[in-house]
């Protein structure tokens, strides 16, 4: 291996070996609450007929989180998200999705 190979690896250690195993306990917690969120918010709508707005910042939070976790088990990330970290609020991503009449329509 040359020396600019060196610098880039990551070595694998066993504190990043029991983060990730934490992380991977924890992620499957914020999975199994988003899923039962994701019922609540069904049985809400199909009762008052629109959408809890604390449940869909719930919603976004919880899968913001659940991606940031993943980039860190997947080695795409080396910032550790929550328990390591404070629960941040979610970050606005701007996802731009195109609507009819613009330019992506063709």
């Amino acid at each position: 291996m040359d020396k600019s190979e060196q610098s880039t690896s990551i070595p694998l250690s066993w504190e990043r070996i029991l983060n990730m195993l934490v992380l991977a306990v924890a992620y499957t917690i914020a999975e199994t609450v988003l899923i039962a969120l994701i019922i609540g918010q069904i049985l809400f709508r199909v009762v008052s007929k629109q959408p809890n707005e604390p449940m869909c910042r719930l919603g976004k939070q919880l899968s913001d989180y659940l991606y940031q976790t993943l980039l860190y088990l997947s080695f795409n990330r080396e910032e550790k998200p929550f328990p390591f970290q404070t629960w941040a609020a979610s970050r606005e991503r701007k996802i731009i999705v195109p609507g009819p009449g613009s330019q992506a329509d063709g």
